[in-house]
């Protein structure tokens, strides 16, 4: 269980730099954003246990659940940082598709 959990959070942590790879196309201004989402991911997934996890979670899920539960919060913790980095360009004025 130990290498797929390990293989699928490579392949989430490759998709989120894909992402921000994919801003730095756009801008570089959207490209910072990316970079905080980059850290918002890995901070989120450290410290999933403590903020989202409750004890009793490792006593009735199995691991693989609370792995995707860990995957969930960095995920949202990701996408929450970069839709502020979002919203503070959009009020600074700055988009480059107008």
């Amino acid at each position: 269980m130990g290498f797929i959990t390990c293989f699928l959070l490579i392949v989430n942590l490759a998709l989120v730099i894909g992402l921000d790879v994919l801003y730095w196309w756009v801008g570089w201004q959207f490209g910072a954003t990316g970079i905080l989402g980059v850290i918002g991911f890995i901070l989120g997934y450290m410290f999933s246990v403590e903020m989202a996890i409750a004890p009793r979670d490792f006593w009735w899920n199995t691991e693989f659940d609370v792995f995707l539960a860990k995957i969930g919060f960095a995920w949202k913790t990701a996408l929450t940082l970069w839709g502020i980095g979002l919203l503070v360009l959009i009020i600074l004025g700055y988009n480059p598709l107008w």
